[in-house]
């Protein structure tokens, strides 16, 4: 059992939607990847309809395991009428969305800093929210 301050990510609603940071030193390795995933997917589904910003500042490393759990984060978004989208990506993250295409998958801006990305979606209508 994860401790609440050992969370791998951290919930904040802010307005009009939601930013979940990964905690300082999260690796999305095969082991990190799935407890992400179980914490994002358990919020999605707990709060349907839900604007999700995931903060990803602290990661450096993706692995493949971790590209798959996005997928699953992405398909559950889908059923819940959610929109997912992502900031806060180092360059090499941000390689590894476009070497694997899944920077068509997930809406994010590149470069942009975490802060300026919150101000611009919590009052903008950027979000594609899944209906069906």
């Amino acid at each position: 059992m994860v401790a609440d301050d050992m969370q791998p990510v951290k919930y904040n609603e802010i307005e009009n939607m939601t930013v979940g940071t990964l905690g300082a030193g999260t690796s999305l390795d095969a082991e990190g990847s799935k407890a992400f995933s179980d914490s994002v997917i358990g919020y999605i589904e707990s709060h349907p309809g839900v604007r999700l910003l995931l903060n990803f500042q602290n990661i450096t490393y993706l692995s493949s395991a971790a590209l798959s759990e996005l997928l699953r984060i992405n398909e559950t978004a889908k059923a819940q009428k959610a929109a997912v989208q992502l900031c806060g990506l180092s360059k090499e993250v941000h390689k590894v969305f476009e070497i694997t295409k899944l920077a068509d998958v997930f809406h994010f801006k590149a470069d942009e800093e975490v802060e300026r990305t919150i101000m611009r979606l919590n009052h903008d209508a950027e979000w594609k929210v899944y209906d069906g």
